[in-house]
């Protein structure tokens, strides 16, 4: 099942997507796709609503729920960031999540250099692959440094170790939301 047909047959102001039945009824009904949702719920479903249905609404939800486990993630760790820093951070990784993958290397971060080697373990020859020139690996278009310290408002040479941390927490909690709501997707089919 595809996430965003299930998630978008629950928006009010949806197109059917999938299909109609005989007669020009609905294949799927709403109780129906609110089932394949089950389990969902807090920051995953508004992230689901956000991401997959363009519920602008839910994305203030997700902010919020990011911005307290920031706070909290610096407080244990002792990492002293203003508060519009770590606001600044918060929407780098969400703009990373969010942005389109790659074209050259469609998301993987590699491509083939054109030459082959022996694995071990592996039956014949492999190709040995390469960090893609375009995004140097992400897999998706990134900001640079300088951007990113931009964003988070302070000088791109007082990008430090605590910032890097902050903003791997913060793609490692949005990873997590979308994770749950794969998992869930997946899991109804």
């Amino acid at each position: 099942m595809n996430v965003a047909m299930v998630l978008a047959g629950l928006t009010p102001r949806a197109k059917q997507i999938d299909g109609m039945g005989f007669g020009g009824k609905p294949v799927w009904e709403f109780e129906d796709r609110v089932g394949l949702l089950k389990g969902l719920k807090g920051p995953a479903l508004d992230w689901a609503y956000y991401r997959y249905c363009g519920h602008e609404a839910k994305l203030l939800r997700v902010l919020r729920y990011l911005q307290m486990s920031i706070d909290i993630f610096c407080g244990v760790n002792g990492y002293r960031l203003k508060r519009e820093t770590r606001a600044g951070l918060v929407e780098i990784a969400l703009r990373d999540m969010t942005s389109p993958v790659c074209g050259i290397c469609d998301g993987s971060g590699e491509l083939p250099s054109g030459r082959y080697e022996m694995t071990y373990g592996v039956t014949g020859m492999q190709p040995v692959m390469v960090e893609c020139p375009s995004c140097h690996g992400s897999g998706r278009h990134r900001l640079s440094l300088r951007g990113m310290a931009e964003l988070c408002g302070i000088a791109h040479n007082s990008w430090g170790t605590s910032h890097q941390a902050v903003l791997a927490e913060a793609t490692r909690l949005l990873a997590g939301l979308e994770g749950e709501v794969m998992r869930v997707a997946v899991s109804t089919e």
